[in-house]
């Protein structure tokens, strides 16, 4: 799975919505627990953001457990983000991040995942009920 983003934000902005991308459901950009996994929460904030993000899953388990699909799996994935401010290069500060995880899925909707996330700067771990993407 991937996903890539762009987010732009422009007239008066106020200190919370730089370090966030979305429109009517705002999720924290470069850093914390689904886009820069591995940095700390909102760690690089700005107007302009873009962010590409690849997951490869493996799901050698599923069971029936009566009326529900129980599948289990392992992940490895990479973020890759960058803000973009007026006075830099387009590839000027860029920050990648990955790790491994795991996670269970109850009929392929809900999901318990697991990830450990790794930077240059620190490293870190998320338990959480849904996929990034």
């Amino acid at each position: 799975a991937s996903q890539a983003i762009y987010d732009g934000l422009f007239g008066d902005v106020p200190l919370v919505p730089l370090g966030q991308i979305g429109g009517l459901h705002n999720t924290d950009a470069i850093g914390g627990r689904d886009i820069g996994r591995g940095f700390y929460r909102r760690r690089f904030i700005g107007r302009h953001k873009m962010i590409f993000s690849m997951e490869l899953r493996f799901e050698p388990v599923e069971v029936r457990l009566g009326r529900h699909l129980v599948g289990g799996g392992f992940k490895l994935f990479a973020d890759i983000g960058r803000v973009i401010h007026p006075s830099e290069r387009l590839f000027d500060n860029t920050h990648v991040s990955g790790g491994p995880g795991a996670y269970i899925a109850v009929d392929r909707f809900t999901v318990i995942r697991i990830d450990a996330g790794f930077s240059p700067e620190t490293v870190g771990f998320y338990v959480t009920g849904e996929h990034t993407f």
